[in-house]
């Protein structure tokens, strides 16, 4: 009896002591289908030839939120990224692209997924063609208004959408 008591503790105490080895997840998060749809539309639109694609969230007041989507070269944030040594946490997927998905997180937490994310964040170089496409997305309350843009950095009051009616021409005159 005594001897059976004591294996049982010794297996006990083993496998106590045994580590698991959790495999972590790669963060691909999955959006609502209105956003899902607009995805879709942004690379329908743009093509899938830009190495980087990107959605950046900030949430304005409760119920309001600026959304930039963004395809390039590179990273709208690459200066950024680089300086604060902080890169996407999570990242979405469709139409075959990967989107990576900057909501001020990635400032404070780091994705263990693989050292991959980090590396094709940054590019080492600075690619010669600076073609980009940015999409200001206005969501308030669950009305999406969508424009585009050609200069809009993430987290910072977004340029609005100047009305027709209000563009301003130059005479022809003037020189």
């Amino acid at each position: 009896m005594k001897r059976e008591f004591i294996f049982f503790v010794l297996v006990i105490f083993f496998n106590s002591c045994k580590q698991t080895s959790e495999v972590p997840v790669c963060n691909v998060i999955e959006p609502r289908a209105n956003i899902k749809s607009l995805l879709d539309s942004f690379v329908m639109v743009n093509g899938q030839n830009n190495a980087e694609y990107g959605i950046y969230i900030d949430k304005t007041s409760p119920h309001d939120y600026d959304l930039i989507l963004y395809t390039g070269n590179e990273p709208l944030t690459k200066e950024e990224d680089r300086l604060n040594n902080q890169y996407p946490v999570n990242k979405v997927r469709t139409s075959n692209i990967e989107f990576k998905v900057y909501s001020g997180v990635e400032h404070y937490f780091q994705n263990t997924c693989d050292d991959k994310v980090r590396k094709e964040s940054v590019p080492q170089k600075i690619l010669e063609k600076n073609d980009y496409v940015i999409w200001v997305v206005k969501d308030s309350a669950g009305m999406l208004t969508t424009y585009k843009t050609f200069g809009a950095y993430p987290f910072i009051a977004l340029p609005k959408k100047i009305p027709d009616s209000l563009k301003f021409n130059l005479p022809d005159s003037i020189f």
